[in-house]
């Protein structure tokens, strides 16, 4: 079953969520929310039947928490592909194809070039076309890793985030009780 740009898309956004993604032995896909609370859904992992199966498929994610479309962080959704020869705010010149992860990297898609050995004869159409496909593969899936990579140091950076904040609690409480402790030795 050949994995459509619908599933990849879903997929990637549900990693970015912090679900944990599982493929199984027959293609489909198991998302794990990242509330335990919530039920684990299993969708077709081609999702390239008719348009119903994506609906359904989303609609089902959806009930276990599932924000779909992404939710936008400053006006855009992540990760997007811009219009072609855009630019953003920081002179970052951005041609179709290439990516934006959440923290504003710029992901270039480069072309991709194929380079056989050539033997007695000339590589067939097949081949080839093998070959480009293999590479095309090797890109999107370092560029899911990307993704991926990008939402770990999101979600590191809010765990962070909040062990500071206990920090600064726990220092809160630490002076409270030594002011304590202190006015009951000068009491004595």
């Amino acid at each position: 079953m050949t994995e459509s740009k619908e599933s990849r898309e879903i997929v990637g956004e549900l990693r970015r969520q912090g679900w944990t993604v599982e493929r199984t032995e027959r293609g489909h896909y198991k998302a794990y929310p990242p509330d335990p609370a919530q039920k684990m859904v299993t969708f077709a992992g081609g999702l390239s039947g008719d348009h119903r199966t994506v609906k359904n498929a989303v609609a089902q994610l959806r009930r276990s928490g599932f924000q779909w479309p992404p939710p936008k962080q400053n006006g855009v959704t992540y990760p997007f592909r811009p219009p072609p020869e855009g630019r953003l705010d920081d002179g970052t010149v951005v041609r179709e194809g290439d990516t934006i992860l959440a923290n504003g990297t710029v992901i270039k898609e480069h072309p991709i070039s194929v380079k056989l050995e050539l033997e007695s004869e000339p590589p067939t159409p097949d081949e080839l076309y093998a070959e480009l496909r293999a590479a095309r593969d090797d890109h999107r899936l370092h560029a899911e890793l990307l993704v991926e990579a990008d939402a770990a140091l999101l979600r590191a950076a809010e765990r962070t985030r909040e062990a500071k904040e206990e920090l600064q609690k726990c220092a809160e409480r630490l002076r409270d009780a030594k002011a304590a402790f202190d006015a009951a030795f000068e009491a004595e």
